[in-house]
């Protein structure tokens, strides 16, 4: 059964949630449905999700970790917007109706390669402890790995995917609303890249603090706990949907 709301509808992910036994994600969506209901006329003026994507976030990120140097704020607003736009991207898609499968493979690609390319940058030129770095090591391999498996594909063809949905945003096709694919993300998977963003903010921002060293190493060691029960969770979708295919 489908869920209305007012501007636009909001299928449930039923065989997702039959998978990983949980209500937590179809709670998580009902509520950011509400949400993005309550904001549809604003979402109904955002920029098309794959140019937020594929555009518009890696600007903003490569901005920031390039005044990371010279203004760590400055540098951490850019970062903070790249996130929040993590979010509008999504919320583009839904209102809007343009959600494409291209944009379920990018979201997450996009969020993999710049939240490792902040971690690479703070690891080797402002991390003072090497647990830091081995955290951050770990969670962008882990990242690297969790990205090739469901249906996403090879890191390299989605790197040319990338590249082609950059170049032709409008091109994709658009899914049918409530079909679910192992290539989106879970909510463990967003709680990851929520706990990687507060700890890329904090070093970013007292990255010369002990405590908050501390603090980013242990928020990066969860979060890599996180991903890996995404991982799992991914791939059990995708066995459900092998199986409901046959």
């Amino acid at each position: 059964m489908k869920r209305c709301f007012a501007n636009y509808t909001y299928w449930p992910m039923s065989i997702e949630e039959k998978v990983r036994g949980s209500e937590t994600d179809s709670t998580f969506n009902d509520q950011r449905g509400k949400l993005e209901n309550a904001l549809s006329p604003v979402a109904k003026h955002l920029p098309h999700p794959n140019i937020i994507t594929c555009r518009i976030r890696p600007a903003l990120a490569a901005i920031g970790l390039a005044l990371q140097p010279i203004s760590p704020v400055a540098a951490s607003c850019f970062y903070g917007a790249n996130s929040l736009c993590d979010w509008f991207d999504g919320m583009s898609a839904r209102v809007n109706n343009q959600r494409t499968a291209e944009g379920e493979r990018m979201d997450p690609f996009v969020d993999k390669v710049i939240n490792a390319s902040y971690l690479a940058y703070l690891a080797i030129m402002e991390a003072e402890t090497l647990a830091f770095q081995i955290a951050s090591g770990v969670a962008v391999a882990a990242d690297a790995y969790g990205q090739s498996v469901g249906d996403r594909g090879p890191l390299i063809e989605q790197g040319k995917e990338y590249c082609r949905v950059t170049k032709n945003p409008h091109g994709c096709k658009i899914v049918e609303g409530g079909k679910v694919s192992s290539a989106m993300a879970n909510l463990s998977g967003k709680v990851k890249m929520a706990l990687q963003s507060v700890a890329i903010l904090a070093m970013m921002l007292g990255g010369d603090n002990e405590a908050i060293e501390y603090a980013s190493t242990v928020s990066l060691s969860i979060a890599s706990v996180l991903g890996g029960i995404g991982i799992a969770q991914r791939m059990s979708v995708k066995k459900v949907l092998s199986e409901s295919e046959k």
